[in-house]
C-alpha cells in the first residue's frame, strides 16, 4: 500500500545537493538513503497505480530512478574538463513507446521541490517531420495550442529549445510562431512546494490528478507520431 513519501524527502535532496556541490561525492550511504527515502516509495506508487496508467490509450509503462549528482557528482559542460554541478533528484516517468524520454513521456521530478511535465525532449527525424506536418494542419495546430494552454493553466510551461535559439525555461508566454522551430516539445513545472498530501496515503491520487492537465499534450503527441 502506497502511503506517500517520507517527510524527510525534501530535506534529504536539499542536503544531498549541498553535499555534492561541495565535491564530497555521493557514497554508498547516500545511495542507500535514496532508496529508502525516494526509490522504494516511488516504486510502490508505480505498482499501486499501474492500472491507471495502463488504462490510458496507448498504455503507459512506469519506472523510477535517481538522477543528477546522485549518479554523476559532476558533469563536464560541453564534454570539456570544467566540472558542471548537476542537482540531485528523483525521477518517476510514464511513457508510451519502447524507451522513456525518446517517446512521449509523463514525468515527475522530486528534489527540494516538485516538478511535473510531459512531452519529448528530442524529436528523431521521423517525429520531427510528423510534428511539423501536423502544425501545417489548422485543426491539429489549434488542438496543440489548446493542450499547451491547459498545461500552462496548470503551471507547466513550454521549454523553448531549438536549433535556432536556446531558452531552457520560459516560465510562461506561449509563442505559437516559434513552435515549428522546436527540436523537441516539453512542458514542465519546477520547484513546486510539496503539499501535505505528498506525505500520506492521499499522495498517489493527488499525483495522478496533478498529471491530468498534461494528458491532452501527451495524447496529441502520440496521435501525431502514429499518423
Amino acid at each position: 500500500m502506497f502511503s506517500g513519501f517520507p517527510r524527510t524527502m525534501p530535506s534529504f535532496f536539499a542536503e544531498l545537493s549541498v553535499h555534492a556541490r561541495a565535491e564530497r561525492g555521493i557514497g554508498v550511504a547516500e545511495l542507500t538513503a535514496c532508496r529508502t527515502v525516494f526509490e522504494n516509495p516511488a516504486n510502490h506508487f508505480i505498482e499501486q497505480f499501474r492500472p491507471v496508467f495502463e488504462a490510458l490509450r496507448p498504455s503507459h509503462h512506469g519506472a523510477s530512478g535517481a538522477g543528477g549528482s546522485i549518479l554523476a557528482p559532476f558533469r563536464c559542460a560541453g564534454g570539456g574538463n570544467t566540472p558542471e554541478y548537476t542537482a540531485p533528484y528523483g525521477h518517476v516517468v510514464f511513457w508510451t513507446g519502447k524507451y522513456p524520454l525518446v517517446s512521449p513521456t509523463l514525468h515527475m521530478v522530486f528534489s527540494g521541490g516538485l516538478g511535473v511535465g510531459a512531452g519529448i525532449q528530442q524529436f528523431d527525424e521521423t517525429q520531427g517531420k510528423a510534428y511539423r506536418t501536423a502544425l501545417r494542419d489548422g485543426r491539429k495546430a489549434d488542438a496543440l495550442l489548446g493542450a499547451l494552454e491547459k498545461a500552462e493553466a496548470a503551471g507547466c510551461f513550454i521549454e523553448w529549445r531549438s536549433r535556432f535559439f536556446t531558452h531552457s525555461y520560459a516560465g510562461g508566454g506561449l509563442d505559437p510562431g516559434k513552435l515549428a522551430d522546436l527540436e523537441g516539445l516539453t512542458v514542465r513545472s519546477r520547484g513546486e512546494e510539496y503539499p501535505d498530501v505528498i506525505f500520506d496515503d492521499r499522495c498517489g491520487s493527488w499525483l495522478v490528478d496533478r498529471l491530468a492537465p498534461l494528458l491532452p499534450l501527451q495524447a496529441w503527441l502520440v496521435a501525431t507520431f502514429a499518423d
